[in-house]
């Protein structure tokens, strides 16, 4: 049995950190209020968030991950 024990789904790509707010791109990436741009969801995984479906479909499926615990960021 292969479980994922750090797992993330990410309803909408926005927060704050050390350089700021941060907004969506689209594409999986956001751009802080500094500036940087960073991907946050693997490209053709989701534009504006991670949902349930694309991790088990992208993930869990192709991988053959049995269980997964859901990490809240």
């Amino acid at each position: 049995m292969l479980i994922d024990a750090h797992a993330h789904i990410i309803e909408h790509l926005r927060g704050v950190s050390a350089r700021g707010e941060s907004r969506a791109l689209g594409n999986g990436c956001i751009r802080h209020a500094n500036g940087d741009v960073q991907r946050i969801v693997p490209e053709g995984m989701g534009d504006y968030g991670f949902s349930a479906e694309s991790y088990i479909e992208n993930i869990m499926k192709p991988y053959e991950v049995d269980k997964a615990v859901l990490i809240q960021a």
